[in-house]
């Protein structure tokens, strides 16, 4: 997975692709090519009997943090009228 978008393996090739944000990666989850620069996130395995259960990463994926933007002052587009400040 990343971020939420499942991966597609290409036998021929032994890539992964994720066709929702243009990602290639290796065997072992490192990019090679597109647009993500994180390697895909690594999931905790255990097998009970014939059950193969997936647990969340030990660590998670470093997030974006964007700045925030000055308060704007008046309507805003986009939002109804009872949503407006």
């Amino acid at each position: 997975m990343h971020l939420g978008c499942p991966v597609q393996h290409q036998r021929g090739s032994g890539l992964y692709f994720c066709p929702c944000h243009g990602g290639v990666y290796d065997a072992e989850g490192v990019n090679v090519a597109g647009p993500p620069r994180i390697p895909l996130q690594r999931l905790g395995m255990r097998l009970r009997g014939e059950v193969v259960e997936l647990r969340p990463a030990a660590q998670p994926l470093p997030t974006l943090v964007l700045p925030r933007l000055p308060e704007q002052s008046g309507p805003q587009p986009g939002l109804p009228a009872e949503e407006r400040p």
